[in-house]
């Protein structure tokens, strides 16, 4: 890859400072110069500390080695991980004021890695959205297209990542928060296995705290997937240092992409795909078959898409409920509390409902997913991974109507529900799988597309291999936006 130093890969500039092409000053310097020219369009770093990453800079220059894999690499971190020294916003000004000095596991590592924490990236408030937009730091925009989203919840982190203003992001994916931001900025993003990564440090849940929510993980998001099987080594494990448990990262399951079992699922009349992104998933596809990679294109899925979905909404409408304010919490416990049930609930109800789930409840909605994992696995005896869009649309255009059940998604023609988006990241999200979102291809406009590529539970490795591989195999990748 030629340009600019801050558009090469982690591994790259990492390798340019451990062979003394470059330092890690240069290139904190580079970032910060680049990030003063674009970013102030772009909005996507919230909070910088240059000051802090020049002196970390020089501090890694007077080693007599290299820390770790990572040494003086310029990198950003979603606004939801706590950083020592660093203010956490989440996007709004709730947290104003705090000074714990807590910081998460996963930025440690890091570090500890030799990264080099330029700032933090923008959030919607609390993380609650596909897109990027918050009172306090403004609207993020799509590099490709500024009248375009970012995505969400980590759009400050595709958007950075996409830009070249940094090297590889920490984000964060409940709901597709790492994976819709990469499809729609054109670079690669990993939701890795749950509880592969640590999320302490993490809001939601609570500032400063060790607490975890449910089905949300942290993961990279980079322009090279090599950077992603990178960032997953030296974050993976246990949070506790001194817990016995380690995390043991299984190798691909094949060398050759010739060698991997695909099942496709590229539409579904459930959560409908738009032809700007069907058609050109699907001529990858033919492109696949053509040249001899093993594609099952009418797999018997253990789980529909809908099936899928109905379970996924309850129980992610929960996790969000855990981070609702104390009165709106009850709000939604007392309106769920004495609203009689229907057999066919409005979606606003239904989400209501599922703010107050019952532990009793929760945990009877909880085996339903781990039967739906054991069905996965079995289904992975079979196959290697499953790829799908990553959602319905190409990066769409800023809408930032306050309430969210009034928004819409335009797909073919047709209004569909702004959320009903999420079933496509949640068909790995529900049973904790890894799911790699892959630039693959370009809308007619000059948008990216993105794929999903769905691996067995802990086959995070398998996931980014097969991404790779089918990547090169069609001619995707990352392809620097028009900035320069």
């Amino acid at each position: 890859m030629h340009g600019p130093l801050p558009l090469l890969p982690a591994f790259h500039q990492a390798r340019l400072v451990r062979d003394g092409q470059t330092t890690a000053t240069e290139l904190v310097e580079a970032h910060l110069a680049r990030i003063e020219r674009i970013d102030p369009a772009l909005r996507s770093i919230c909070t910088l500390g240059a000051d802090a990453a020049l002196a970390a800079a020089a501090a890694a220059d007077a080693q007599a080695g290299p820390r770790g894999p990572l040494h003086g690499v310029p990198i950003t971190i979603k606004d939801a991980f706590d950083v020592d020294g660093l203010p956490t916003a989440c996007g709004t000004t709730a947290f104003d004021g705090r000074t714990d000095t807590f910081e998460a596991p996963s930025v440690t590592r890091l570090r500890a890695a030799g990264a080099i924490v330029l700032g933090k990236t923008n959030v919607p408030p609390f993380l609650g959205d596909i897109q990027t937009t918050n009172d306090r730091f403004g609207t993020t925009v799509n590099p490709y297209d500024p009248t375009r989203s970012a995505g969400g919840s980590s759009g400050g982190s595709a958007a950075a990542v996409a830009a070249g203003l940094s090297a590889l992001d920490l984000g964060s994916d409940l709901a597709g928060s790492i994976r819709v931001p990469a499809a729609w900025c054109g670079i690669w993003g990993l939701k890795p296995t749950i509880g592969l990564v640590p999320k302490h440090g993490h809001v939601p849940g609570p500032p400063g705290g060790l607490g975890e929510i449910d089905i949300s993980v942290a993961g990279p998001l980079a322009r090279h997937p090599a950077d992603l099987a990178l960032t997953l080594r030296i974050t993976a494990g246990p949070a506790d240092p001194d817990s016995p448990m380690r995390a043991e990262l299984r190798p691909p399951r094949a060398l050759r992409l010739a060698d991997y079992r695909l099942a496709v699922l590229l539409d579904d009349p459930f959560c409908p795909v738009d032809d700007e992104v069907l058609g050109p998933l699907t001529e990858l596809c033919d492109q696949l078959a053509s040249l001899g990679v093993q594609l099952d294109l009418k797999p018997r899925l253990p789980v529909s898409l809908e099936q899928s979905q109905t379970l996924f909404e309850q129980l992610y409408a929960s996790e969000i409920g855990v981070g609702l304010a104390e009165d709106a919490w009850a709000l939604s416990a007392a309106e769920a509390a004495t609203t009689p049930r229907g057999d066919d609930e409005a979606r606003p109800l239904r989400i209501t409902r599922a703010h107050a789930l019952s532990h009793r409840r929760w945990f009877q909605l909880d085996v339903q997913r781990l039967r739906m994992r054991a069905a996965w696995s079995q289904f992975f005896t079979g196959y290697d991974a499953v790829l799908t869009p990553v959602i319905a649309r190409a990066a769409i255009e800023h809408d930032h109507t306050p309430d969210h059940q009034d928004r819409r998604m335009v797909v073919n023609g047709q209004p569909r529900h702004y959320w009903d988006q999420a079933a496509w990241v949640g068909y790995a999200s529900l049973p904790g799988l890894p799911a790699v979102s892959a630039p693959v291809r370009w809308t007619a406009d000059g948008l990216p597309v993105g794929l999903q590529v769905i691996g067995p539970f802990g086959d995070d490795l398998t996931a980014i291999d097969v991404a790779a591989k089918v990547c090169d195999a069609v001619g995707g990748g990352y392809r620097p936006p028009p900035l320069d």
